[in-house]
């Protein structure tokens, strides 16, 4: 019966019936494409973070190191232990190197532990001292300048900081940290504490403040964390390569435009 409508009703009536049979399909193919992106995007999630937890998670960086404090980074980073009371051990460092900036008399040394409970002590005992941290502290003539130590953040997760840091400057928020491939956000004292592990999550957060910031992706920078110079112990670097062709295969991008093209 169905079938005689359909050639009663005659080209037209034809038309019809395929448009609106091709509107539900539309209809279907726009729900797999939303699900499909928001797998896309928790596969992104787990991505980052594993990045995070595999590679910089047990690590910190020393900031503002002169120049003129030497080249032994094992060494800096002892003399630093010593001034904020930390208990150094030979076996609790993986990697030590250090990062030269340039055109600048100082430099960056990346410190990585064996655990992340070492990482959690050093952090901890350096919040206690941190203003006895200054270039006095290797016997230098000249200014005192601060030595900064802060924890080590693969590039996905060092931009997103930053971006959360600006924002914090732009509305006062009061307070600011990472911990655990999360940053967190607390507006005043006593405010619930906002959690942001992602570019969209902070796109979320802003249009919860009302923030019209246009939306903030990630630059998709290298992940290779490589130092100039090393010092102590070191392992393989076949993780380096395992990770960045890891990265490789787990790029969505001309996905993620046909899934967004789909929808239009």
């Amino acid at each position: 019966m169905g079938d005689k409508k359909v050639d009663g009703a005659g080209s037209g009536g034809l038309r019809v019936a395929v448009h609106e049979s091709g509107g539900g399909q539309d209809l279907v193919l726009k729900n797999e494409n939303e699900k499909l992106k928001g797998e896309i995007q928790s596969l992104k999630s787990h991505f980052d973070q594993n990045i995070q937890y595999l590679r910089f998670n047990n690590g910190v960086r020393l900031l503002n190191v002169p120049e003129s404090a030497g080249n032994n980074c094992l060494q800096i980073f002892k003399k630093i232990c010593q001034v904020i009371d930390f208990p150094y051990r030979e076996n609790m460092i993986d990697h030590c190197y250090r990062v030269k900036a340039k055109h600048s008399d100082f430099y960056t040394v990346i410190v990585k532990f064996v655990t992340n409970l070492d990482k959690v002590e050093f952090i901890k005992l350096k919040k206690l001292k941190h203003l006895q941290l200054t270039s006095e502290i290797f016997s230098l003539t000249g200014e005192k300048k601060p030595i900064y130590i802060s924890e080590l953040l693969s590039p996905y997760y060092a931009q997103l900081f930053k971006e959360v840091k600006q924002i914090q400057a732009k509305h006062r928020f009061k307070y600011v940290w990472f911990r655990n491939c999360r940053i967190f956000i607390r507006v005043t004292d006593g405010a619930l504490i906002e959690s942001i592990s992602s570019f969209e999550d902070l796109q979320l957060f802003l249009e919860k403040v009302g923030d019209k910031t246009p939306q903030l992706t990630y630059s998709g920078d290298d992940i290779d964390d490589a130092g100039t110079d090393t010092s102590g112990t070191s392992k393989k670097i076949s993780k380096k390569r395992k990770v960045k062709s890891l990265k490789k295969n787990l790029q969505q991008g001309s996905l993620e435009r046909f899934l967004s093209q789909s929808d239009n």
